[in-house]
């Protein structure tokens, strides 16, 4: 309704309060009314000015055609760029139960229309939301937070606490064809205080979490398996499962910190760190189909983990483990130097481990190995254990220096009697310009040596009667000058 010139008129319905602009031939500009803003009025709505400017740089920026003509948008538009959660009611304040405002938020912004432009950053502000019902992260969702220490989702009632979902929020094995897909979470921690799954992704691809927190229920390590809960659990059902990648993730406080059983491809975990589990990663002990494929742990970190810290069954292939260091791991929790279980283990053909480096020492690897590939077709190149590839070990080249004039002395080599199958030691043998290349092949208490040289160096090699589980390497020298020994050693182990 018109308002005559200063007349005011208050709308019921929206408690909205206009002066009228009068007539034009009473010298209005325009007709029509004008609002008065109060507290009920969308200042956003009708704030149609907001300019980029970067006035940083020194100058205000051309964000138009020309410098006369830039683009003006609402401020309502400018905000409604991103997202927070809590423009969907949720609180994180540690007491809410914020279940349904998550979810409404997942919902408006990323389910209820499969439209590009609907699609936001949703952002969850330093705090602890809590939840009781599993939270679905649905395709296409980017989520973040102030970082995985200050901002925590905890779960309080039902496994899985978080899954991936479909672009309608439904779970496996209820999915539609638009599967869960490009998926990304940054800064943000997932936590559980109830036993079982924290993460689920099934029939999933190309999706990315970084510095996320996945913490389960478990204060300590656990000292069994128990029904076997990890803390994150990727299968296939609908579809296989693809592209997935972890960086700088705390995976911790579970059973498992990984099982995978399905058919799956390139999996990746970089510079995330593994503590507080039974087992670091659990692949293919009930296993479906050929199993996980190209599934990478790489620059990681294992720590405070009861039994193995990658265990890889019967038939898994394509498993690396590369880069990573692994502490207290494989000795039940009571410390490096009482091991219990070997530390990687790959019980098919077609896996490697690759410069990966164990606190466990040469003593300990000789009960519990650093590395058992159960002399399969698999790899290991690690320091300082050597080259492994099924039951045949390379050693890397060392040197030694053979004093003159000893005799029946060590040389410094031994073995292990216990798994000695045969040890063949490829040396040269240098003294002043003289030289000697040979092989010594040693199989329990008997000695080889086959050699050729330009003169007699006066160098004689023995293995001495077997003390406890030890052989050693003896060797006798003639007096006058020493032997500079250069060996590298291949056994069956």
């Amino acid at each position: 309704m018109q308002l005559s010139t200063a007349e005011l008129g208050w709308e019921i319905d929206s408690r909205r309060l206009f002066i009228g602009n009068g007539p034009v031939s009473e010298g209005a500009p325009q007709i029509g009314n004008t609002e008065i803003l109060t507290q009920h009025s969308d200042v956003l709505g009708v704030s149609s000015g907001y300019q980029y400017k970067g006035e940083a740089a020194g100058y205000a920026a051309e964000t138009g055609t020309s410098a006369s003509d830039p683009t003006v948008r609402t401020l309502q538009r400018k905000l409604d760029d991103f997202a927070s959660v809590k423009d969907f009611g949720a609180k994180g304040d540690g007491t809410t139960n914020d279940t349904v405002a998550i979810n409404r938020a997942f919902l408006e912004l990323f389910s209820k229309q499969e439209n590009a432009q609907v699609r936001r950053s949703l952002f969850f502000p330093a705090g602890v939301y809590l939840v009781d019902n599993t939270i679905k992260i649905p395709a296409y969702a980017k989520v973040y937070g102030d970082g995985k220490r200050s901002t925590i989702i905890r779960q309080t009632a039902v496994s899985p606490g978080f899954a991936f979902a479909d672009s309608k929020q439904r779970l496996s094995p209820g999915m539609s064809p638009t599967y869960p897909s490009f998926i990304e979470i940054n800064d943000i921690s997932f936590e559980s205080t109830q036993q079982g799954t924290v993460l689920e992704i099934a029939n999933s691809q190309n999706c990315v979490l970084r510095r996320v927190g996945l913490i389960g229920s478990l204060s300590d390590a656990p000292t069994v398996i128990g029904t076997g809960e990890s803390t994150v659990f990727i299968h296939s059902e609908q579809d296989t499962t693809r592209n997935i990648v972890f960086e700088q993730c705390d995976i911790s406080n579970n059973v498992f910190g990984i099982l995978a059983d399905d058919d799956m491809q390139s999996i990746l975990f970089n510079g995330c760190h593994f503590h507080s589990l039974f087992k670091g990663a659990q692949l293919g002990e009930n296993l479906t189909g050929t199993g996980p494929k190209g599934l990478k742990i790489t620059n990681s970190f294992f720590d405070d983990i009861f039994n193995a810290g990658i265990h890889a069954y019967d038939d898994i292939s394509g498993i690396v483990s590369a880069y990573n260091y692994f502490a207290d791991v494989g000795n039940s929790l009571n410390g490096v130097g009482n091991p219990t279980s070997d530390t990687v283990i790959f019980q098919g053909n077609g896996n490697a481990s690759i410069s990966d480096i164990f606190d466990r020492s040469d003593s300990d690897n000789e009960s519990f190995l650093r590395i058992n590939i159960s002399g399969k077709s698999s790899y290991a190149l690690n320091t300082p254990d050597g080259v492994y590839y099924g039951y045949h070990k390379t050693e890397a080249g060392k040197l030694a220096t053979l004093t003159a004039g000893l005799t029946d002395t060590s040389t410094g080599l031994s073995f292990s009697s216990t798994d000695q199958t045969s040890t063949l030691i490829y040396y040269t043998a240098t003294k002043g310009t003289d030289q000697r290349q040979g092989t010594l092949r040693i199989t329990g208490s008997v000695l080889t040596d086959e050699y050729s040289e330009t003169t007699d160096i006066g160098l004689v090699f023995s293995v001495p009667p077997i003390s406890g589980n030890e052989i050693t390497l003896n060797y006798t020298l003639d007096a006058g000058t020493d032997v500079t020994f250069k060996y590298r050693i291949e056994r069956l182990t």
